[in-house]
């Protein structure tokens, strides 16, 4: 096991070093463990409950249905379509990626505890996967990306660009600088989800290489959000000062504003995922093996038939 972030890892790159988290993120192998049960449970509900609520929309499983035909009835009322398809889209994809990082983790901790792994592979002395949603609110965006979504792929998609950036001698924070790095990033990135996509996907209308499009299109559209918040701020240090908005009343708007500025851009870009799923029939099949929804409404415990024998 490696931490293939290069998490906690010094590697006499400034840009690199000074960004690593806190470490340890955990007090002991037993807080891991309890947080791991608790990253678990959640994420597992909120793939069950989405999932129900994806059985009841046919947008889900109809490629000629759009993302803004009617909700169904009885369903969710008084919202766009738009926005209630790109939520749940969305918490699938945070639920089920959650799901990779902390659970398989247990392994090198157990292994830990016997006294086969050094403490450097052990991931409880590991800085978290995921920051604080607190930087949704305060960066917008920019925060998600950059602080708060796990980095798993962050250096091997930026470096690049931090090299091109550093071949041209471009201003250390300057928006050349930045605007550069952030494309590379997520075009590489965009690029490299492109692997998601089978060759033949068996419940498609469209070609593999346009679903390909889809997936890869919402990873290079990223940069555009983020270059207008940048932006943004900048205009708004100069006319007002940074000051206004870290404290009091000026703090509160800036977290109203980002937190609505964020459910508008991912509801704007997400349905490019969701069409993706759509498209090589992701929403066909119950996320989880066993559904406590389906259970606690006597539909019966297993959700895959290939269970039941």
């Amino acid at each position: 096991m490696v931490s293939i972030r290069l998490n906690n890892w010094k590697i006499s790159s400034p840009s690199h070093d000074r960004k690593q988290p806190p470490t340890p993120a955990f007090q002991d192998r037993l807080s891991f463990v309890l947080y791991t049960i608790f990253c678990f449970m959640r994420g597992y509900l909120v793939l069950d409950l989405t999932r129900a609520y994806i059985s009841s929309d046919p947008y889900f499983t109809d490629p000629r249905l759009s993302i803004t035909s009617p909700l169904p009835s009885g369903g969710v009322d008084g919202l766009p379509a738009q926005f209630v398809r790109a939520m749940v889209t969305g918490a699938q994809a945070w639920a089920l990626i959650s799901q990779m990082f902390y659970l398989p983790c247990l392994l090198p901790v157990g292994l830990h505890a016997l006294g086969l792994l050094a403490d450097e592979w052990s991931p409880h002395l590991w800085p978290s996967y995921f920051g604080s949603p607190q930087a949704i609110f305060l960066h917008g965006v920019r925060g998600f990306w950059g602080k708060y979504w796990h980095q798993t792929m962050r250096w091997s998609v930026a470096g690049p660009g931090y090299a091109v950036a550093d071949g041209l001698q471009l201003k250390v924070g300057g928006l050349v600088r930045y605007s550069l790095i952030t494309v590379v990033a997520f075009g590489l990135s965009g690029t490299v989800h492109m692997g998601l996509v089978p060759p033949q996907p068996l419940h498609a209308t469209v070609s593999a290489n346009v679903i390909r499009l889809y997936v890869a299109g919402f990873f290079w559209t990223q940069p555009m959000a983020m270059l207008v918040e940048t932006l943004g701020a900048k205009i708004m240090s100069c006319v007002t000062g940074l000051s206004l908005w870290r404290a009091g009343v000026g703090r509160l708007i800036r977290l109203l504003v980002n937190g609505v500025w964020v459910l508008m851009w991912f509801t704007l870009t997400m349905p490019l995922l969701s069409e993706a799923g759509k498209q090589m029939g992701y929403w066909r099949v119950w996320t989880v093996p066993f559904s406590i929804w389906q259970g606690l409404r006597r539909e019966g415990w297993v959700a895959w038939p290939v269970l039941n024998g």
